[in-house]
């Protein structure tokens, strides 16, 4: 099959619930955590928030190099705009 079939072939309820479902509870978990870290934030000083950025990089090099590369991209396409 096609991705042009796939993409027309029509979908059941059942399916469609399915997707709603899985759809909420990932919808349902992000908000979960969204919760946790505005709970994290708001409960600490900025300066315990700096040092537990400073522990994270030097524990997650490479993500957090990766993480920066990304924002700094995405700054800097945001500002031609």
């Amino acid at each position: 099959m096609t991705n042009a079939e796939l993409y027309d072939a029509p979908i059941t309820r059942g399916q469609a619930d399915s997707v709603s479902c899985r759809v909420a509870r990932i919808l349902g978990k992000a908000a979960g955590r969204l919760t946790q870290a505005a709970d994290y934030v708001g409960e600490r000083d900025s300066e315990e928030l700096l040092d537990d950025a400073r522990s994270l990089v030097r524990r997650n090099p490479g993500p957090s190099l990766a993480v920066a590369a990304a924002l700094g991209l995405a700054i800097g396409w945001l500002r031609r705009k």
